[in-house]
């Protein structure tokens, strides 16, 4: 069946179309019509195919094009509570915070299929606001959902919501906690590594990036070189300090870390 991608306009004038473009497939169905794809598909199909577009511009800072998307996607499905969550995500990026809570709690009083992310997200929320008592107990009923996929990830947002607080020792029992539920992942003791820093805890930074490079297999990023830099000047070790900045300019010359290094700024 033969398909076709065209860049559709969306605006409320046909001549002057000034709102942007977003892009959709249009294929051709029985009636020798074309049809966007996802007019051939289920309504909730539709929908969550909607919101994640939208979920990836707002993630590029596009956020008049997410909400198009937004907006498709509440008309092949309204009641979904993964569009409502969208919209919920949509409304805190651009300030909007009375109408984003407003959906986070519609969300928990319903008790959708996606509640884990619903907990998740509505913490985050809460903690950007500096409610951080509220977020805790959101954070902890996420984590009490037998059937939830993503325990981990709501550690490390706890994590960073104390963190945020700076509340470093608590900041690094909820990382603790990720790395007891997906331990295989580098990148948790990575994050480990830098709160450690944060809290002036050399030893546990110390540990926490031999245990990063052993498992990432040499695969060093400028954010390890610079934990490591800064490890090594802790411990007065100019020489190692030297050798990875050395190493960390000439590998990673564009990078932010780099940059750092270079201005002493670190």
């Amino acid at each position: 069946m033969m398909r076709r991608t065209i860049a559709v306009c969306l605006a409320a004038s046909a001549v002057l179309c000034l709102s942007g473009c977003v892009t959709a497939t249009y294929e051709y169905g029985q009636d020798h019509q074309l049809h966007e794809v996802s007019d051939v598909m289920d309504p909730q199909t539709a929908a969550k195919r909607r919101v994640s577009i939208a979920i990836g511009h707002m993630n590029k800072g596009q956020m008049t094009e997410a909400k198009q998307n937004l907006e498709i996607a509440k008309k092949y499905d309204s009641d979904s509570p993964y569009v409502k969550l969208s919209y919920a995500d949509y409304y805190q990026r651009v300030g909007e915070d009375q109408h984003a809570e407003e959906l986070y709690r519609e969300l928990v009083s319903r008790n959708p299929e996606n509640i884990g992310d619903v907990y998740n997200s509505y913490a985050n929320f809460l903690c950007s606001k500096d409610r951080f008592t509220e977020a805790y107990e959101t954070f902890g009923k996420a984590v009490k959902i037998p059937s939830y996929a993503n325990i981990s990830g709501v550690y490390v947002n706890a994590s960073a919501c104390a963190h945020h607080q700076k509340n470093y020792s608590l900041s690094l029992a909820y990382i603790d906690k990720a790395i007891d539920y997906d331990g295989a992942s580098p990148e948790l003791f990575a994050i480990k590594a830098q709160l450690a820093l944060d809290a002036g805890d050399m030893p546990t930074a110390k540990t926490a990036i031999a245990v990063f490079d052993r498992m990432a297999k040499g695969k060093e990023s400028p954010r390890s070189y610079l934990d490591k830099i800064k490890i090594a000047d802790s411990e007065h070790n100019i020489n190692e300090s030297m050798r990875l900045g050395k190493e960390l300019v000439e590998k990673y010359p564009n990078s932010s870390q780099a940059r750092e290094y270079m201005n002493n700024e670190y």
